[in-house]
């Protein structure tokens, strides 16, 4: 995925909420211990969140629903037919960075495409976040989680609440006092 080609919205603009395309179904575990996948749906969202700032589909504001998919840590890849999200990174030869087979760690993935395109990689201008994953921690039309979930849990109190569900494990946000 990549990011937002909208500026974020003025006060006059609709909100808007993005849809959970795909039903989220969390998968089963019938002989723990289970190991998660690394790519691919490994559990859903319990809460909604909100957007900081504005990142493909979404504008800052925007909320992300509960029930969105969680994924494993690492992107399933690039192909042209990413190319127009690549080139909206700043990439002038999307080329230069597919990688069909995917299975790179966020991160790593961002890095490489910041080295081979010469870019800052992942950076805000303005109101947009540039990323492989918004700054929430997911992207895509049927949005999904990889990392982060920041928009999910506010970082007060004693401990973050619950925000999504792993198998049968729930999974809570990063602050704890």
């Amino acid at each position: 995925g990549g990011p937002a080609q909208s500026p974020s919205p003025s006060p006059t603009q609709k909100q808007t909420q993005q849809p959970a395309s795909g039903s989220c179904s969390n998968p089963s575990c019938f002989s723990p211990p289970c190991a998660a996948m690394l790519l691919g749906d490994v559990g859903c969202t319990t809460v909604s969140g909100v957007e900081t700032s504005a990142h493909e589909l979404l504008n800052a504001g925007d909320t992300i629903a509960s029930n969105a998919h969680i994924y494993g840590p690492f992107e399933a890849g690039f192909t042209s037919k990413q190319d127009s999200i690549i080139k909206n990174w700043g990439c002038t030869d999307p080329s230069i960075v597919y990688d069909a087979d995917g299975g790179k760690d966020i991160g790593i993935a961002e890095r490489a495409v910041a080295y081979k395109c010469s870019i800052e990689f992942p950076r805000t201008q303005g109101s947009t976040y540039f990323g492989v994953v918004g700054p929430c921690g997911g992207h895509t039309s049927d949005y999904h989680f990889h990392r982060a979930f920041k928009c999910l849990y506010q970082e007060q109190g004693g401990h973050s609440t619950k925000v999504g569900v792993v198998g049968q494990w729930n999974m809570y946000g990063k602050w704890e006092d």
